[in-house]
Order: C-alpha cells, then sequence, then structure tokens
C-alpha cells in the first residue's frame, strides 16, 4: 500500500507515518512538505491514501487535491488541519474527503480516528491480489534483507497503560521525571532524540546528544504522543517469548553498559552524559533484527528460535546498526561512538572512542584482556571491579608522575 503524507511541519509528519505504519505495517509511506513535491510524487506513483495538511507553504492543501484530480471516493482522503473552518469543510466534501483531524492531537485518539476513516476505505489492487493469492511467509534472511533497504524499525518495550498513567497527569509531570521513566529505553530514547533534531525543531546547529535535550525541545505533550504512537504500533510490540526474552536481554546489556561508559566519562571528566547514550545505542543492531523477526511472525512467519540466534550471532546486527545510523538524525560524534563500542582505531586521539571501547568489554566480561587492559592503560586508568559494574566511585584515576 503507497501513502502520500503532505504536512510541512516535520516532528507533525514524523507523528503521522507511525501513526499510520502501525495501522498498514508493510505500506510505502512518501512524506512530501509542499504542493509542488506532492504533485511531483503523485504524477510519478499512484498513492492508495492521501494524508493531507490544509495550511502549506505554496498554498492550500484542497488545491493539492484539486490539481491533482483526486477522487476520495477512489482514494481515501483525510484533511489535518488546526482550523476546519466551514467553508474549507464544504469544499472539502467535493473531493469525498473522508474526515478531518484536528491539531493539536492526542496520538491515541488519531490512532483510533484514522482505524475508524480507513475502515470504509476502498480496496487497493495490490491488497486484493494479496487476499485473493496464498499467503507468503518470508523467511527470517529475506525480511532481513527487505528491512535493511526499506523502513527499520525498533522494538518498543513500553506499554499503553504506562503511557496513558504519564499522560493522565501530564500537567503536573516534569521533564526529570519522564527523563527517570525512560532513560533506560534504547529505541525510546533513539526516537525521541531523532525526533528533536528534526529541521524544524533544532534551535542550533548542534543536534541534540542526550534524552533530556530531546525532552526540552519536544516538551512532555509531544514526547509523550511519540511514545504513544510506538506504543500503538503492534509491528514493534513483542508479542512472541522467544523474541521479548532476547530483547531484554539486548536491553539490560544497554543499560549496563550505558551506566558503565557514563561511569567512565565522569572519571576523565569527558561528557558523561554522550557517553551514557552512545552505550544505551550500540545495540540497535540487535533490536531491529528482533524487530523484523517479529514483523515477520505478523505475516505468518514461524518463528525458528535457531535461525534468529543465527542472525543476532552473524552480520545481521552491524548491518542494521549502519542502515539505522544512516537513517537517525544523530550527530557524528554520537554515530562513531556506537560504533566504537564494537571496535576502532587505536590512532584515533577522541578520548570517548577508548571509552566507549573499555566500557563495552567491561561489561561483556572481557575486563581481563589484553585489549581491555591496553586501554584502561590509555586511559590512565587503575583496574576496575572484574563484576564489569563499575560505579564512579570504584573508577580511579591513575596520576602521571608529572601529574
Amino acid at each position: 500500500m503507497k501513502i502520500l503524507i503532505l504536512e510541512d511541519e516535520e516532528l507533525m509528519a514524523d507523528l503521522l507515518k507511525t501513526l499510520v505504519r502501525g495501522l498498514y505495517p508493510d505500506s510505502d509511506i512518501f512524506h512530501a512538505r509542499s504542493i509542488t513535491e506532492a504533485l511531483r510524487r503523485w504524477r510519478e506513483t499512484h498513492h492508495d491514501l492521501v494524508l493531507s495538511d490544509l495550511s502549506l507553504p505554496d498554498g492550500n492543501g484542497l488545491d493539492f487535491l484539486r490539481r491533482a484530480a483526486i477522487d476520495g471516493r477512489v482514494t481515501p482522503i483525510v484533511i489535518i488541519t488546526a482550523n476546519p473552518d466551514r467553508k474549507s469543510v464544504q469544499r472539502a466534501a467535493r473531493y469525498g474527503v473522508r474526515g478531518f483531524i484536528s491539531k493539536p492531537f492526542e496520538a491515541e485518539l488519531v490512532h483510533d480516528r484514522l482505524q475508524a476513516i480507513l475502515a470504509t476505505g476502498a480496496t487497493t489492487a495490490e491488497s486484493r491480489e494479496e487476499a485473493e493469492g496464498e499467503p507468503k511467509a518470508p523467511a527470517l534472511e529475506n525480511a532481513l534483507q527487505q528491512a535493511e533497504s526499506g523502513e527499520l524499525r525498533l522494538p518498543t518495550p513500553i506499554g499503553l497503560d504506562a503511557l496513558r498513567e504519564l499522560r493522565a497527569r501530564s500537567d503536573t509531570l516534569s521533564l526529570s521525571e519522564l527523563e527517570k521513566a525512560w532513560q533506560d529505553i534504547p529505541s525510546l530514547v533513539t526516537r525521541l532524540i531523532d525526533a528533536s533534531n528534526g529541521s524544524a525543531l533544532r534551535r542550533t546547529d548542534t543536534p541534540n546528544t542526550s534524552l533530556r535535550d530531546a525532552l526540552q525541545v519536544l516538551g512532555i505533550p509531544t514526547a509523550l504522543n511519540l511514545a504513544m504512537a510506538m506504543a500503538l504500533d503492534l509491528t514493534t510490540t513483542l508479542q512472541d517469548p522467544t523474541l521479548q526474552t532476547r530483547a531484554r536481554h539486548y536491553q539490560e546489556q544497554s543499560e549496563r553498559m550505558a551506566h558503565q561508559a557514563a561511569a567512565l566519562g565522569r572519571s576523565l571528566r569527558a561528557d558523561a552524559s554522550l557517553c551514557f547514550t552512545a552505550g544505551l545505542m550500540h545495540r540497535l543492531g540487535e533490536l531491529a533484527v528482533i524487530a523484523t523477526a517479529q514483523r515477520c511472525v505478523l505475516q505468518g512467519c514461524t518463528l525458528d528460535p535457531a535461525a534468529l540466534d543465527t542472525a543476532l550471532a552473524g552480520a545481521w546486527p552491524a548491518r542494521m546498526a549502519v542502515a539505522l545510523k544512516s537513517r537517525l538524525r544523530l550527530s557524528l560524534p554520537l554515530k562513531q561512538m556506537i560504533g566504537a563500542a564494537h571496535g576502532f582505531g587505536l590512532g584515533s586521539g577522541h578520548i570517548h572512542l577508548p571509552i566507549m571501547r573499555t566500557a563495552f568489554l567491561l561489561t561483556n566480561g572481557a575486563a581481563d584482556s589484553a585489549e581491555c587492559q591496553k586501554l584502561l592503560g590509555r586511559l590512565g586508568l587503575s583496574a576496575p571491579d572484574t563484576t564489569g559494574e563499575m560505579p564512579s566511585e570504584q573508577v580511579s584515576l591513575q596520576r602521571n608522575a608529572d601529574g
């Protein structure tokens, strides 16, 4: 299914894409920021669903429908607007618009509204063919190949009930409380930092690199909306016990790595917050593999734990990590630090890179390895607690004779 979203606000478009993807997991979503761009896309490819803002940089969303000759009785159309005035509603009726969604909105309400509006949508030729033919259950390897070049997702280990509870007290909820609740969830932290670094949100030329910075830019209502949109996407909600166990393992690894890297950063007077974020994201490749396996299951594939473990132990996590980093709006230093956890050129003079590799070795039981000992010496640190926990008070600096 091909879906066109015409919206000039980057964050709003991101939110709509997440919500629509949850309703149509295998859809091909194109985002246009102007009528000109949308017309060019429409003339190249027919779309099965159009979501359009009314107020755009180069005109009115209804003008796009007129110029593209889109018939809402054939192609479902949904209008998103902050001001659904009577005149616009009357004009929209001529194009067969299925409904209006008012901004600002709550993600869960929009999800339900879209579900109701699109329930009577026309069946596309593509979906008819799929319905008439035998369902094809892609093997995990094929699904991974498709995900690598298509839409990559991460599992969302946060429940709707927990988010509803936070939203119910959003008027009194502080940024610090939200940061504490979410700081150890790699996929959610990644999503919020990525969203906060959208061009329309960035306050400076320096990308955000921490959850706290992201929350300050997004604000509590928007952050809750983004989290809710992720939780509503069933393709990222792990239902299989095997996938839940694997994801929990990598999330726990990410948490330990994040705290370890931050402790080293504090001891070396480096950016501990940046180290924490990089540590939390160092297993994104594995989590992307698990999320892809979940999609595979939803498409009718029987999960083979051995095939999953083979994929997780092979090259796929690294390939997924590369693909994710190329698409995520993360700072270059953060991307380099995430990669450094798995290895880096020893000639680099950037202190954050050996910190990340050292933290990785310490949290993976390799404290006594020659590589770890060499890195500790390079950083000027004494031998750590070999449990790998290394809280900051257990890390001591080895002073040079001249210092």
